[in-house]
């Protein structure tokens, strides 16, 4: 019920979600106030926002469910049940919806939410607790989460069908030593380790091209323009793109990931699922 409230942010919502009434679920959040003796919830004019030990109860709330979740799985071998609040990355997220889909084909007990957005969003969504586990690429590490290497995906150049060196079929880091290179992702993506692995890439090199900050959260919306290029894994970019080699060849990293004190049956059956998944790829 709580955790409900905390998800929505709103009790008429959170009410409508737990199939009763706003009045009812109004006077057991007050009980549950009252109970500990601590107010759990602020109301705000879109609806409620949680307190400093509303906040508290939450992670605790969140980490009993998992135990409970757990428990459950036992006499039922190894099939996990319950919730599965899933973040995939906006790079080939068609791919990860599609290995969503599966998953919860395989594992129908699985109540199963996905959500798309970029690596580093997805990555503080699963730290606060939003979501159990995200797919995410090359991601900048965070202490309290564990990673799941998935597979590496080869990097390649992509540009424009009027760059002027669309034609070229292979280009190295050498061949774009002062040429247009865009970063993607705007504001939320400039410390991204999408970026980060980008820029160290030159940089190992000893190149310096001219960097530049695209508005777009995806690389396949940003190569609008003839002098637009970028160093990318393949994303969904459209076929009029020009795909080129990149050599020596380079690779960023699919992962997944979760928070490490909340692996769950669900959580744990689908990093399992998603390693077979980058096997047989």
């Amino acid at each position: 019920m709580f955790i409900v409230v905390a998800e929505e942010g709103n009790i008429g919502r959170a009410a409508a979600r737990l199939f009763i009434t706003q009045p009812a679920l109004s006077r057991q959040m007050r009980r549950l106030e009252e109970e500990l003796g601590a107010q759990l919830l602020i109301r705000v004019p879109r609806g409620v926002e949680l307190t400093g030990s509303g906040r508290e109860l939450l992670d605790k709330a969140r980490v009993a469910l998992a135990a409970a979740e757990d428990a459950l799985t036992i006499g039922r071998g190894s099939e996990p049940r319950g919730r599965l609040a899933l973040g995939v990355t906006m790079a080939s997220h068609q791919e990860w919806f599609g290995l969503a889909e599966a998953f919860h084909e395989r594992y129908g007990a699985v109540d199963m939410e996905v959500h798309s957005a970029l690596s580093d969003v997805l990555q503080r969504r699963v730290a606060g607790g939003e979501l159990d586990a995200a797919i995410v690429l090359e991601p900048n590490r965070l202490p309290a989460l564990t990673y799941h290497h998935m597979r590496d995906e080869p990097l390649s150049v992509w540009a424009h069908p009027g760059h002027r060196l669309a034609d070229r079929g292979e280009l190295s880091l050498r061949d774009l030593e002062g040429v247009r290179v865009l970063l993607v992702g705007g504001a939320a993506g400039r410390t991204s380790g999408f970026n980060r692995r980008v820029r160290r890439l030159f940089d190992a090199a000893g190149m310096r091209p001219q960097f530049q900050e695209a508005p777009d959260l995806v690389p396949m919306n940003a190569l609008r323009t003839p002098d637009a290029l970028s160093v990318s894994v393949a994303t969904g970019f459209p076929d009029a793109v020009a795909r080129l080699t990149l050599v020596p060849a380079a690779s960023m990293s699919y992962e997944v990931v979760h928070r490490t004190d909340a692996g769950t049956a669900a959580v744990r059956a689908f990093a399992a699922f998603a390693a077979r998944h980058a096997r047989g790829a």
